[in-house]
């Protein structure tokens, strides 16, 4: 199934644009697409967004699933579907 994944700052360097289209298998969930996009984009993207400990997201990082933050979803394990479109929202700097 098609997932729109759109990304933002830092991100959007390491895929080379800010908006990517990619097809995971049917029952997705959020989880197997971070694992996509890993896997896809490699260590430049693995390093940014994965905690080298536990294997996942920094929680730093928010997601998005369709305008919805994943925290009041299923968390990581929010099922995807056909034509979502997940935003990945990396910590801003500040001062």
């Amino acid at each position: 199934m098609k997932i729109k994944v759109e990304v933002i700052l830092d991100l959007a360097q390491v895929l080379g644009q800010r908006e990517i289209e990619v097809e995971v298998p049917e029952e997705s969930t959020l989880r197997t697409l971070v694992r996509y996009l890993t896997d896809r984009y490699g260590e430049t993207l693995k390093k940014k967004l994965i905690r080298t400990d536990t294997c996942e997201p920094y929680p730093y990082f928010r997601f998005m699933v369709n305008g919805r933050d994943i925290v009041g979803l299923q968390g990581l394990d929010t099922p995807l579907v056909e034509g979502d479109t997940v935003l990945v929202i990396p910590p801003a700097a500040g001062g």
